[in-house]
């Protein structure tokens, strides 16, 4: 009995052979593989979806990703396809059949782990993505405190040019009082309160010079060690800038596929609601996996199968 192209279609997604599909007696079987090919088919957009978007994680380009994707999507159907039309019914030998499907089982449980996981990661970005943001700037304040410490000069070189600065102004101080005083002797409104210049100015004036002489000589030598401490300092800056931009770059670098991963398995062990909805959609992804092996296993033995085993027996003969 001839069927809708659609229906058609997914029954050979599902693997089955349409020739005996068609044959009379058969008509019931049409739905069951339809059913178990719509299974398959859906599970193989699920993992090209899965697939691109790890891909894009770890590479960064959609042209990368794409295809690639859709190539791994191509690889699920076909394993998918293999393990449906492998499993062959025996009638009444269920356990037979159990044992078959342990392995196919277990490969169809990592295929739907393969698959889930890329989506849970883009289902909890946000939270995934403040959680690494958080971690990074604790990750960052620590090594800026250890290159705190290493640069440790820098602070020190610092408080010298500030111990530098305030020796030239209490010279300066000096210079001004003692410049006040030999001018007041002179002016006669301080010292002696005699104007001119008489011993007394002579004497203030000598110490004046004096101080003159040593704020421009300590001015001239603070200045320098104020600018080889600056040129130190900005060395040290340099350096220390240079070495956390290579911090934040690694943190960058290191937000990659396997970061995110373990990210969620952090963010499921401290977050309950987290972990039940990952396991959920393992869960889900798992059943719709398994569930052609479970139709088939489950399913009674129609005419399909016995036409197939007839025809699988009549090769083996010849």
């Amino acid at each position: 009995m001839k069927q809708n192209k659609l229906i058609e279609f997914l029954a050979r997604c599902s693997g089955a052979n349409i020739q005996i599909l068609r044959k009379k007696g058969c008509d019931t079987d049409w739905g069951k593989f339809a059913r178990k090919g719509t299974t398959i088919l859906f599970t193989s957009i699920y993992g090209s979806i899965s697939g691109s978007y790890a891909l894009y994680t770890v590479f960064k380009s959609i042209e990368i990703a794409v295809p690639i994707g859709l190539l791994w999507g191509t690889t699920i159907f076909n394993l998918d396809q293999s393990i449906v039309t492998n499993m062959k019914k025996e009638k009444d030998n269920f356990f037979n059949q159990l044992v078959v499907a342990v392995p196919r089982l277990f490969m169809a449980g990592i295929i739907s782990a393969v698959i889930s996981v890329p989506l849970e990661l883009r289902l909890f970005q946000n939270e995934i993505n403040y959680q690494i943001a958080q971690e990074n700037a604790k990750d960052t304040k620590e090594e800026e405190q250890k290159l705190t410490e290493r640069f440790s000069d820098i602070p020190k070189l610092e408080e010298e040019i500030k111990q530098f600065q305030s020796e030239t102004a209490a010279k300066e101080k000096e210079r001004k009082l003692r410049y006040e005083e030999f001018k007041g002797e002179a002016e006669g409104t301080d010292g002696t309160h005699k104007q001119g210049k008489g011993p007394v100015y002579a004497e203030k004036k000598a110490e004046f010079d004096e101080i003159d002489r040593e704020l421009t000589a300590l001015r001239d030598k603070n200045n320098q060690l104020i600018e080889e401490n600056r040129d130190r300092i900005k060395k040290l800056q340099g350096e220390k800038a240079q070495e956390l931009q290579k911090i934040t770059s690694a943190q960058q670098n290191a937000n990659s596929f396997l970061m995110e991963f373990n990210t969620l398995e952090k963010l499921s062990e401290a977050n309950p609601a987290i972990g039940k909805a990952s396991w959920l959609i393992r869960a889900l992804f798992l059943m719709l996996e398994i569930s052609p092996i479970l139709v088939t296993m489950m399913s009674s033995s129609g005419s399909y199968d016995v036409i197939l085993a007839r025809k699988q027996s009549q090769v083996i003969l010849k």
